[in-house]
């Protein structure tokens, strides 16, 4: 049996190279991207950033400066509730660059050798995470990275995204890890 973890990260967006918090953008607000420039525009929500940077990752894509592929599936659901909207987002990784022989635990006989250039895609559930708060200034939200084992997709899909956000918004992505007993307590149960 794997073992199966999650990494929670809270993330916040602001305008780059910006200072303080009145450059921080409310997530369930609507958000004007290049002020006062000739491409101004507004989105409806925080996720609408998150969106085209999954799409453009839809098929593998290979990081050579890390020897990873990966590949982003969003099918436009969102699971919501009295508190969140939740964005799931299916991640395939892998590595490549080392040789090795695939073995079947059962007969003990070897029934691949996998080539250097060949990847062994698992697959990682990342969740985007909305605060519904319409009474406060909601600026946190939530990604929550499933892990299999010693393997995560937390590193390579934050950097992804704030290369995107940056590149294409002039947007930063600022993401925390959150520690594990102040999101079982703050998330998972029910306390008043």
């Amino acid at each position: 049996m794997l073992n199966l973890s999650i990494t929670a990260c809270s993330f916040h967006l602001k305008k780059s190279n910006s200072i303080g918090n009145k450059s921080i953008y409310e997530l369930n607000k609507p958000i004007k991207l290049f002020e006062n420039s000739a491409n101004e525009r507004q989105i409806n929500n925080s996720f609408e950033l998150f969106k085209p940077c999954f799409e453009r990752y839809n098929a593998p894509t290979n990081d050579e400066d890390t020897n990873k592929v990966f590949k982003c599936t969003y099918n436009n659901e969102k699971i919501e509730t009295e508190q969140f909207t939740i964005y799931p987002v299916v991640i395939n990784s892998g590595m490549y660059g080392s040789a090795s022989e695939i073995m079947n635990v059962k007969t003990k006989k070897i029934t691949h050798k996998k080539s250097i250039d060949e990847v062994d895609f698992r697959k990682f559930y990342l969740f985007v995470v909305i605060p519904k708060d319409s009474n406060k200034k909601v600026q946190k939200g939530m990604l929550i990275f499933q892990n299999i084992g010693p393997y995560g997709v937390k590193t390579i899909i934050t950097q992804k995204l704030q290369e995107f956000f940056s590149n294409n918004y002039r947007i930063t992505l600022n993401c925390y890890t959150i520690a594990p007993s102040l999101f079982i307590k703050k998330v998972l149960k029910k306390n008043p």
